[in-house]
C-alpha cells in the first residue's frame, strides 16, 4: 500500500519525501499521512501511526521523520541540489545558489 499525500513543497524534495515514506511504510503499512509541506524553510511531515504513541515502532517513525526534516534544510527545494536556508522578504526557503535570488543566509544557533 503506497502512502499518498498532496505535494505542498517544491520538486527538489520529492525524492527525500518518497524515501522517507518508504522507510515509514516498511515499519507501519497502515501509517496515515495527513500533510507533507514546507514550513520555515524545511520539510514537515504529519501523520499517524497504527502503533501506540511511545512504542518502539512509533519512536522509530518519529526518528525517520526528524531526520528527513533536518536533511531537507540542506537540500534545494526547487532542484534537489545541496542548499541552504535563506530569508527573503520574511520568507524562509532552502535553495541552492542558482535558486537563491538574493536571500540572506539564515545561520543556525
Amino acid at each position: 500500500m503506497a502512502l499518498e499525500y498532496v505535494q505542498e513543497f517544491g520538486d527538489g524534495w520529492v525524492h527525500l519525501v518518497e524515501d522517507t515514506l518508504r522507510k515509514i511504510e516498511s515499519i507501519d503499512s497502515h501509517y496515515a499521512v495527513f500533510q507533507v509541506k514546507e514550513k520555515f524553510g524545511s520539510l514537515r511531515l504529519y501523520g499517524t501511526s497504527s502503533y501506540e504513541y511511545g512504542s518502539p515502532q512509533s519512536m522509530l517513525i518519529d526518528e525517520i521523520i526528524d531526520e528527513a526534516e533536518k536533511h531537507s534544510a540542506t537540500v534545494c527545494e526547487v532542484c534537489g541540489l545541496p542548499g541552504r536556508t535563506v530569508s527573503r522578504n520574511h520568507w524562509l526557503r532552502t535553495v541552492c545558489e542558482k535558486h537563491d535570488n538574493g536571500g540572506t543566509v539564515v545561520e543556525d544557533d
